[in-house]
C-alpha cells in the first residue's frame, strides 16, 4: 500500500492502537512515516479521522514575527 514494502519502527504499533479504537499521539520526526500512521486507519475505519500536523522549527518557535502571526501573546 502507498508503494511501502514494510513498516518503519513504531509504525505498525501505533496503526494497531488507533485501529483498535484508542486515541493516540504520535511524536516522530519530519520524514519517519507519520503519514502511514493515519492515512491506512482513516481509509480503513467508518467515521471522522481528526489529524493535527504541527510543525515548528527552532527558528519559528524563537522567532517574534511567529508569535505576532499567530496571535499569541
Amino acid at each position: 500500500m502507498f508503494g511501502n514494502h514494510s513498516f518503519r519502527p513504531k509504525e505498525t504499533e501505533v496503526i494497531n492502537a488507533t485501529m483498535s479504537g484508542y486515541d493516540v499521539f504520535v511524536l516522530i520526526p519530519t520524514g519517519r512515516g507519520k503519514s502511514l500512521t493515519y492515512r491506512i486507519p482513516a481509509l480503513i475505519c467508518p467515521g471522522i479521522t481528526l489529524v493535527e500536523l504541527v510543525k515548528l522549527t527552532r527558528q519559528q518557535f524563537s522567532s517574534s514575527h511567529y508569535w505576532k502571526s499567530t496571535g499569541a501573546p
